[in-house]
């Protein structure tokens, strides 16, 4: 028989009413370490009162109702549980000496998850936990996707400032030919016409301080013209997305622990809805702004799990090797001659897509990458009207994807040719002139149609803040279903997503599996993948009732369709 003990604020206490029948619940259904569930306690007597005593301590300056107490339970001398009395779900308190109550893990996914909850980074930068060096300024260029008036301005602005300076040029020369005609006599003409030539010369002035001026309203309105229609390079306040997890996990008492390669280059770029910067975290528009929701972005797009080791947050892949390295508990010997597979998982037509975004008509110009859809249908089919697998599921990242300056457009060529015009006439007169440029191709920036975008980005970038030729080939909706989004399907990875699923299962189960268990629910079985759905241990029986399933290929008929709108 086990021995059990219990201890509340570090002294050992009387067992609660329920300690005989105490059984042990674990869920892993989205994770990969147990979110343990332990039937909630009566305390009596002096325990209760101790309970009573501790939270009434709130109203005079002790830690009160919302702060749990201290609960640990051993199992012959070993920790079963770690954690705290958690007021704030229950707490009961009636007769004299009576108190109900649940508790919880200290450092367990429950309590991380609502730590990550009900935080934001808004709150973090407000507590100065989120620094300056923490931001980084990521240049960007606003480049319009129609310039029909700005093309007629050009034109316009481009016959107007020739016709003015030719017959500025035209009427320089006439006057000039006069003056020579006035100076030397021809002839019979006594003398050089000295009346004439004062008026000609001055009227040389003129044309001169005239064409003078026309050179410095050119080079201004080139100028003006390539300010407004050719914006200069600005800069977004912005986050590397690991960095945003990292402060996100050191909030909550962890040190962040990935090997998701792709975090390494991410940015996030918050959304911007004035024309003055915003500080670079998440805004509360932005789906990214609670922890949690940053952690669940990265779920969505790399198929994450977490696992706290210690004082460590572990975030990997579903495909990564992590998880079945760390696997330890083996499965004993069962019989099962049940046989039920995963066919209610198997979905029809998934969707996982970027948003678009109304202020930045690029995110829709620039389509590719923004939507992948997979199809899962039958090779072969005999009837069609009898083919059931149907279905459709989306997974929406709810950010936006950026988008890349590949050379000068159209229009930019056009200026350039102005601005080479200008530059020749100028010159011509004795200037110094290079406003061609300033018309530059700036490959690799960030692009975007204006200065504001209502959906935060989420940008590879390399080591200048640029964003690599081909970027869309190394983060989109397709790419991260190839690297991350494709371990649980049904026909790639040697069909890995096909499962044989074991319910309401019997097994010898002691201490040691408990703890091998909930730090991770992988096992293997036969040279095959199993994981445990959820458990119900009963440490008085050494036994536990588990739901599990194992890797088997239950058919080959299937294949993959893929659709990728460009």
């Amino acid at each position: 028989m086990v021995v059990v003990q219990f201890f509340l604020d570090g002294a050992e206490i009387n067992p609660p009413l329920e300690w005989e029948g105490l059984q042990v619940q674990a869920s892993f259904e989205d994770s990969v370490q147990a979110a343990i569930n332990i039937n909630e306690f009566t305390f009596v007597d002096d325990e209760a009162k101790k309970i009573i005593d501790y939270i009434e301590a709130g109203k005079t300056g002790g830690y009160g109702i919302f702060e749990g107490m201290p609960f640990t339970i051993l199992i012959d001398s070993c920790e079963l549980f770690n954690g705290f009395l958690h007021f704030k779900n229950k707490y009961v308190q009636s007769d004299c000496y009576k108190v109900v109550c649940t508790i919880q893990k200290s450092k367990g996914l429950v309590t991380l998850d609502e730590c990550l909850q009900s935080n934001t980074f808004g709150y973090l930068r407000k507590e100065g936990l989120i620094s300056n060096s923490d931001i980084v300024k990521i240049p960007y260029i606003v480049e319009k996707l129609e310039y029909s008036l700005e093309f007629f301005m050009l034109a316009l602005t481009t016959y107007l400032l020739g016709k003015e300076t030719v017959e500025a040029i035209r009427e320089s020369s006439k006057v000039i030919r006069e003056q020579i005609e006035a100076a030397v006599p021809v002839g019979g003409v006594p003398g050089p016409n000295f009346p004439k030539i004062a008026t000609l010369a001055l009227t040389i002035l003129i044309n001169a301080i005239y064409i003078a001026a026309m050179i410095i309203y050119l080079i201004q309105l080139i100028t003006d013209l390539l300010d407004y229609i050719y914006p200069p390079v600005r800069k977004h306040k912005a986050m590397k997305f690991k960095r945003m997890l990292e402060v996100a996990a050191k909030h909550c008492g962890y040190e962040l622990v990935t090997s998701i390669e792709d975090l390494e280059y991410l940015y996030h770029i918050p959304s911007r809805m004035e024309t003055d910067s915003n500080e670079g975290i998440p805004m509360p528009i932005d789906r990214t702004y609670r922890l949690s929701e940053a952690f669940a972005l990265a779920k969505d797009m790399f198929n994450s799990k977490m696992a706290i080791d210690g004082n460590t947050l572990q975030l990997h892949s579903a495909n990564s090797p992590y998880w079945q390295k760390q696997s330890t508990w083996e499965l004993p010997d069962v019989l099962s001659e049940d046989v039920e597979y995963n066919t209610t998982e198997i979905v029809a037509n998934r969707l996982n897509s970027f948003t678009t975004d109304i202020r930045d008509g690029w995110t829709v110009e620039s389509y590719r990458g923004t939507s992948y859809g997979i199809n899962v249908r039958p090779i072969s089919v005999n009837n069609e009207s009898n083919v059931t697998i149907c279905g459709f599921a989306e997974t929406n990242y709810r950010v936006a994807l950026g988008n890349r300056k590949t050379g000068l457009t159209a229009f930019e060529q056009a200026v350039k040719v102005v601005a080479q015009i200008a530059d020749a006439l100028i010159n011509t007169f004795g200037g110094s002139s290079n406003l061609a440029g300033r018309v530059k191709n700036r490959v690799g920036m960030l692009k975007q149609e204006n200065r504001q975008h209502s959906v935060a980005k989420m940008v590879w970038l390399n080591g200048d803040l640029k964003l690599p030729n081909g970027h869309k080939d190394l983060f989109s909706a397709k790419t991260l279903y190839q690297k991350y989004g494709n371990h649980d399907s049904f026909v790639l990875n040697n069909f890995g997503g096909q499962k044989r699923i074991f319910t309401s299962v019997e097994v010898p189960f002691c201490l040691h599996d408990y703890k091998e268990i909930t730090n991770n629910s992988y096992f293997f079985k036969n040279g095959q993948v199993g994981k445990i759905v959820s458990l119900q241990w009963i440490p008085e029986e050494n036994k536990a009732i588990i739901d599990y399933w194992i890797t088997e290929i239950y058919t080959t008929n299937l294949k993959e369709v893929y659709v990728e709108e460009t």
